[in-house]
């Protein structure tokens, strides 16, 4: 795999995060964990709480929130940092409808943007909305590749007809 940029993957929201460790604390650790200067997430601390609708918990410790606020953190982080390469694994499909608007709000606000999404999903909608290109696997197979609407419709269609898996996701689809 070649890349061009910084790359950053959206799964599993939240791992590495410390129960009995604060809000605070937390954030600084996930911005580290993707390179980010302690310092640089100390002037984000205040966004990122802001977006993630918990702004006054800084000093909570993060066992007291619940796994969608800790996923809303999680995700607020990542949207905070400056990057060229997202890698999302239906990371958007937790959370609150609220939450889940945001995160919309969030791609559409990207879509002239020179960032990268490659985003496995279940979320035919997003892949339509979002995504220039789509490829769709099934039981671990290339099923179809091609234009987004083109490769949702042939999926749509062969779920109606059975002739696909029902796991069988449209699972990666970039602009």
């Amino acid at each position: 795999v070649v890349t061009r940029g910084e790359m950053v993957l959206l799964t599993s929201l939240g791992g590495g995060m410390i129960d009995d460790v604060s809000v605070r604390d937390n954030t600084l650790l996930w911005g580290s964990l993707y390179g980010v200067e302690p310092s640089r997430m100390r002037t984000l601390l205040g966004d990122v709480l802001e977006w993630a609708g918990i702004a006054g918990y800084e000093d909570a410790k993060l066992r007291t929130l619940s796994s969608g606020t800790r996923q809303r953190l999680a995700f607020s982080v990542v949207r905070h940092i400056a990057t060229d390469i997202f890698l999302i694994d239906e990371a958007l499909s937790a959370g609150d409808v609220r939450f889940r608007a945001k995160c919309r709000a969030f791609f559409e606000s990207d879509v002239n943007r020179e960032r990268t999404f490659l985003v496995a999903t279940h979320d035919l909608d997003f892949a339509q909305t979002f995504c220039r290109l789509a490829l769709w696997l099934d039981e671990g197979q290339v099923a179809d590749w091609g234009e987004s609407g083109a490769v949702v419709e042939r999926y749509v269609a062969a779920q109606a007809q059975g002739s696909t898996s029902e796991r069988a996701p449209v699972a990666a689809a970039g602009r």
